[in-house]
């Protein structure tokens, strides 16, 4: 290792990034419906021109608290020597994650590992690109005790000792250099989610599976779990199109217990899915190896490992065959140091590893990793063994994913390939960057008064600013244009359920939120009491109606239950005819309509209008920035083709009172 002795770390900093891509229930499944893809980013400088960049994925809210945690383990390698922490890794590995008092946060699960995991990623990253050398290459180029040096291996020398991982790097050695051609020529197998997520129509479905299928992918995976005649439907449509010589894969997300896991997924046995990934609980190995062996007959293997907190877990996993593919994540465990031992161990255990990756980063990083193990380790690519591919958010970063021909084409830029571009910051920093401003409600605190949770009463704001509450932000009002709102639902409007004026805004609900996303949901049990809303009930029907016939009553109890069970600590809302009055008060003070004919913007079907023309028709009536929701429409786009920059209808606007 010949690193300057003089280089230091000089400096650390970390940034909270989120993408509001919940908007577009990218990323959605059943136990997480609108994640926000977002990390927690670190920012490594020295005393040279060298620096290095790493991160821990997250789904929005809570990053705040992995940025904490990172800024308390940073002191420990901070105006540290980079050689010394080099030759020492797997000691610097244990100091970072045993922390003799932060340690008591985890140890090594949980946000005080993903913070871990951070931290160490940008030096990893901070290595390679002192060496001029991509992380794959890195790990390739050493020697095989040097590389093994940097593994702790406490907990796992009953399974896997270090002589036993060196000769398995030794064994490959011969013929490294052909299996490295390959991977810079050809490429590692990749497979797609991106067709699968639970929030996504059956008509986009369909186009993505027809898309990615005429693009070479042999791998596509559904996301399951929510409803099973829904699963069938979906799993159904999915092998239809990708026809019987494709891998059809189905996850989870933790959503079950062990026997229902086993029941639903013999439900689908009849669409042959290779896997099914993460059907219970993450810590239970048991319970994995009982849907194991219950899936076998079947054929149908058990995947799981991106929520597996460490290296210990995976341990008995393989050890108890509880898994027949491992999904080592770049984040959850503690970085590349612990990452290896699980190569290593699924090695021994002949379990092929099946990244997981998607997210913000995790495609670049996990790339690295199977490369490596391809050359080095495992030297085959069994039928069925993948990278995971998502086709989202690559474009943030300096170093580009390839794909080419379903495969990933090693990189050949120096470092782990998480370096973003200065312009993510500005766009996406949390709570300051451009795109979370516009998600503000409004412009002012001092233009409306707030909601108090603290004195759960009607309250005007303190001259310092909004009351906060630690619960939600601001109550979000909405409502919905019904024409597009059946077209959404891809109903023709003989089917949809209108009022007798069609082209009248109605209520969509009162909605406590936060600047982090929507905010808190189903916050508690609650009774709906329909009988109490019998004296505004002929204008609930006209001013708050389901487009769906007949199912009023039923989307007023979801309403009430999903939002009012949060709102009704506020006693402005802590009924529900407090709570569905106060809808249609707002409906009437805040007449969309009005406001949009101000500006000349009417209903045609010849004139189109953008987004902004709505936005700043609605800012010049009431001087507040609405929230547009626009859908895709490829039959009518004459009407929004500009709308948003694609084809897409005006939907709903919110307004909002922020506490």
């Amino acid at each position: 290792m010949d690193i300057d002795h003089s280089l230091i770390i000089t400096s650390i900093s970390v940034k909270d990034i989120r993408i509001p891509t919940s908007r577009r229930k990218h990323g959605s499944d059943a136990m997480h419906p609108d994640p926000d893809y977002s990390c927690a980013y670190v920012i490594l400088k020295t005393n040279s021109s060298h620096s290095g960049y790493g991160l821990t994925f997250t789904l929005g809210r809570g990053t705040e608290i992995v940025v904490s945690a990172i800024n308390a383990l940073s002191g420990i390698i901070l105006k540290k020597k980079v050689q010394e922490i080099f030759s020492n890794f797997a000691s610097y590995w244990r100091m970072i994650t045993s922390e003799t008092q932060l340690r008591w946060l985890g140890p090594e699960k949980g946000v005080i590992h993903l913070a871990a995991a951070a931290l160490i990623n940008a030096l990893w990253d901070l290595w390679a690109r002192i060496e001029n050398k991509p992380v794959w290459k890195l790990l390739v180029d050493m020697e095989p005790e040097l590389l093994v040096s940097t593994i702790d291996f406490r907990y796992l020398s009953d399974v896997i000792t270090v002589d036993e991982a060196v000769q398995m790097l030794k064994e490959n050695e011969k013929s490294k250099s052909e299996r490295e051609e390959l991977m810079k020529n050809e490429g590692y197998p990749a497979y797609t989610t991106q067709i699968g997520w639970i929030g996504y129509s059956d008509e986009k479905i369909k186009e993505l599976c027809k898309k990615y299928v005429s693009e070479g992918f042999t791998g596509f995976k559904v996301k399951v779990g929510d409803e099973l005649e829904n699963d069938k439907r979906r799993c159904g449509l999915v092998r239809s199109v990708i026809g019987a010589e494709n891998f059809l894969m189905i996850d989870a997300n933790q959503k079950w217990d062990v026997d229902e896991a086993i029941s639903w997924v013999s439900s689908l046995a009849e669409f042959r899915p290779l896997w099914i990934e993460e059907p219970t609980s993450p810590d239970d190995v048991l319970g994995h190896a009982t849907i194991s062996e219950a899936l076998k007959p079947m054929n149908i293997g058990v995947a799981t490992g991106e929520m597996c907190s460490n290296r210990v877990l995976f341990k008995q996993l393989l050890k108890t065959d509880a898994i027949q593919f491992c999904q080592i994540d770049s984040c959850r465990l503690g970085s590349i140091n612990e990452i290896l031992a699980v190569y290593f161990m699924a090695k021994k255990f002949k379990v092929p590893v099946c990244p997981h990756a998607g997210g913000v980063g995790l495609c670049e990083m996990v790339q690295h990793l199977q490369i490596f193990d391809y050359v080095c380790l495992s030297s085959t690519i069994l039928p069925g063994q993948f990278i995971e591919y998502v086709d989202e958010e690559h474009e943030h970063f300096t170093t580009q994913i390839t794909i080419k021909n379903a495969k990933y084409i090693a990189p050949l830029e120096p470092g782990y390939s998480v370096h973003f571009k200065d312009e993510i910051f500005e766009k996406y920093e949390f709570p300051t960057g451009s795109e979370w401003n516009k998600m503000k409600i409004l412009s002012s605190v001092s233009r409306a008064p707030q909601w108090s949770w603290a004195t759960r009463e009607y309250k005007k704001p303190t001259t310092s600013g909004a009351v906060r509450d630690d619960k939600f932000d601001f109550i979000m009002f909405t409502q919905l244009y019904p024409v597009t709102s059946c077209l959404e639902e891809k109903s023709s409007t003989d089917k949809c359920h209108f009022a007798p004026d069609r082209e009248a805004w109605t209520v969509h609900g009162i909605w406590p939120s936060d600047d982090g996303g929507m905010g808190p949901s189903f916050c508690k049990q609650v009774e709906f009491n329909v009988a109490a809303l019998d004296g505004i009930r002929n204008e609930l029907d006209e001013h708050w109606y389901s487009y769906k016939p007949g199912e009023n009553v039923y989307f007023w109890e979801h309403e009430w239950k999903k939002h009012g069970s949060c709102a009704e600590e506020l006693t402005a809302f802590d009924s529900e005819l407090k709570y569905f009055k106060q809808g249609l008060v707002w409906n009437k003070q805040y007449n969309l309509n009005d406001m949009l004919e101000a500006q000349g913007i009417v209903p045609n079907n010849t004139k189109p209008y953008k987004a902004e023309d709505f936005e700043n028709a609605i800012n010049a009536y009431i001087g507040v920035k609405a929230i547009i929701h626009c859908i895709i429409d490829k039959v009518n786009s004459l009407y929004a083709k500009e709308c948003c920059s694609a084809d897409v209808f005006f939907n709903f606007f919110t307004i909002g009172r922020r506490i």
